[in-house]
């Protein structure tokens, strides 16, 4: 893929994107919270099952 190939994929890529709309916005941000929540407390509980092993 030379240069000007590649600044077409990315004036095509450009043309279909478009902003999320409020609603999908809120369920990225929903999903986002819930994965750093989820890796938070497997990392509270890993963390206390190995002071507890100590």
């Amino acid at each position: 893929m030379g240069l000007v190939d590649f600044f077409r994929s990315v004036v095509m890529l450009f043309r279909v994107a478009s902003k999320p709309g409020r609603e999908e916005y809120s369920i990225i941000m929903r999903v986002t919270l819930l994965g750093v929540v989820v890796i938070g407390a497997l990392a509270f509980v890993i963390k206390y099952l190995l002071l507890a092993v100590q």
